[in-house]
């Protein structure tokens, strides 16, 4: 627990010496800060992350494959660094640097307050948590961000689509995110469609009138062979009513009054990033009585980063305490999921007790 207290304590001094407006001192505690984010997933023991020993194996044997079947970006990504060693340290490093890496090049580049897109980075919407597990999808989100950022800043449209490729090829779930961007990108919203749409879904996912578990739970079950047989272990988690009714108190209030008070505050809501969160917390809502659909909805959902802090930005009293109380409840939020990952008895992506691998 101690790498993740002191990784959050390092983040809110670095948050308050922020607003000393001392540039070059904001600037070395980002640094410092970004590569202890790196670091923790990058040398940490091959214990550390529910499918981290699964990973490892099929770097370390790559014909056997990961579950039997594996995207086709990502295999030959694991066969070519086979190649060349077969150490489970260098792939763990490689793999969180890369992935890390680009996500806080990222915020560098596009977030106005860098150092509170990386304090929600690692304690809003397990983004953090997912590099200790979901090794595949969390260099797809990064490739993701990348091609938006070439598409969206560079205007560089062929590096944008061969990134975007890249990102479905490592992991096959970005493949949703290309109907989403053509969607948003052709309507113009207006803050009260926006508020309408945000309100509707917010009591579709709280009054459960929408019930798609026992749907999914068939389809996942009945796939067979195919491509998709490698997900239908995810059944499992339709039966978990507990986890449900913890995104209704933990996610589905608490997103949904934050992109209320961003619908009123942003000066842009027709942004392009800004569209894409939005939609993340209406699907959120929409979809909460599927639980494991937080790992499909990271792709838009992870734009909150940039958001958040690009729209309360003022030092202000209103925006300093809108960042502040945000930070402050996904930090507790974050410290309570790592407590219960210390019961013996939990099952899921356990990161403490954090172990390295020296």
């Amino acid at each position: 627990m101690q790498p993740y207290i002191i990784l959050w304590w390092g983040l809110l001094v670095s948050y308050l010496f922020y607003f000393l407006k001392n540039r070059k001192l904001s600037g070395l505690l980002f640094s410092v800060m970004a590569l202890w984010v790196i670091l923790l997933p990058a040398i940490r023991d091959i214990s550390i992350g529910t499918d981290t020993v699964n990973y490892v194996d099929y770097f370390q044997n790559p014909n056997s494959g990961y579950h039997g079947n594996v995207d086709i970006g990502y295999n030959l990504f694991i066969k070519t660094l086979h190649g060349l060693t077969n150490s489970s340290f260098i792939y763990l490093f490689i793999s969180a640097a890369i992935s890390v890496g680009s996500i806080i090049y990222f915020i560098k580049k596009e977030s106005v307050i860098p150092i509170v897109s990386l304090f929600l980075f690692t304690v809003m919407g397990r983004f953090y948590q997912l590099q200790f597990a979901g090794m595949r999808q969390s260099l797809a989100i990064a490739l993701f961000l990348g091609s938006i950022y070439s598409l969206y800043s560079l205007k560089e449209i062929k590096k944008a689509g061969l990134l975007y490729l890249l990102s479905c090829s490592i992991h096959a779930t970005a493949i949703i995110m290309l109907p989403i961007y053509f969607l948003i990108s052709k309507i113009k919203f207006t803050r009260k469609t926006l508020y309408i749409i945000l309100i509707v879904s917010y009591i579709i996912g709280f009054s459960g009138m929408l019930d798609y578990r026992s749907l999914f739970e068939i389809i996942l079950s009945k796939i067979g062979d195919g491509s998709l047989e490698r997900y239908s272990h995810y059944a499992s988690f339709m039966k978990d009513h507990s986890l449900t009714i913890h995104r209704l108190i933990m996610d589905l209030t608490p997103y949904s009054l934050l992109m209320f008070l961003l619908i009123k505050r942003s000066s842009d809501v027709n942004d392009l990033y800004f569209k894409f969160a939005f939609v993340g917390v209406v699907l959120s809502n929409i979809l909460v009585s599927f639980p494991i659909t937080f790992r499909l909805l990271m792709y838009p959902l992870i734009f909150l980063i940039i958001v958040i802090p690009n729209t309360f930005y003022r030092k202000v009293k209103f925006d300093i305490a809108i960042l502040s109380v945000t930070i402050l409840y996904f930090s507790y939020k974050f410290y309570a999921e790592l407590l219960t990952q210390l019961d013996p008895s939990f099952i899921g992506n356990k990161i403490v007790p954090y172990l390295t691998c020296f």
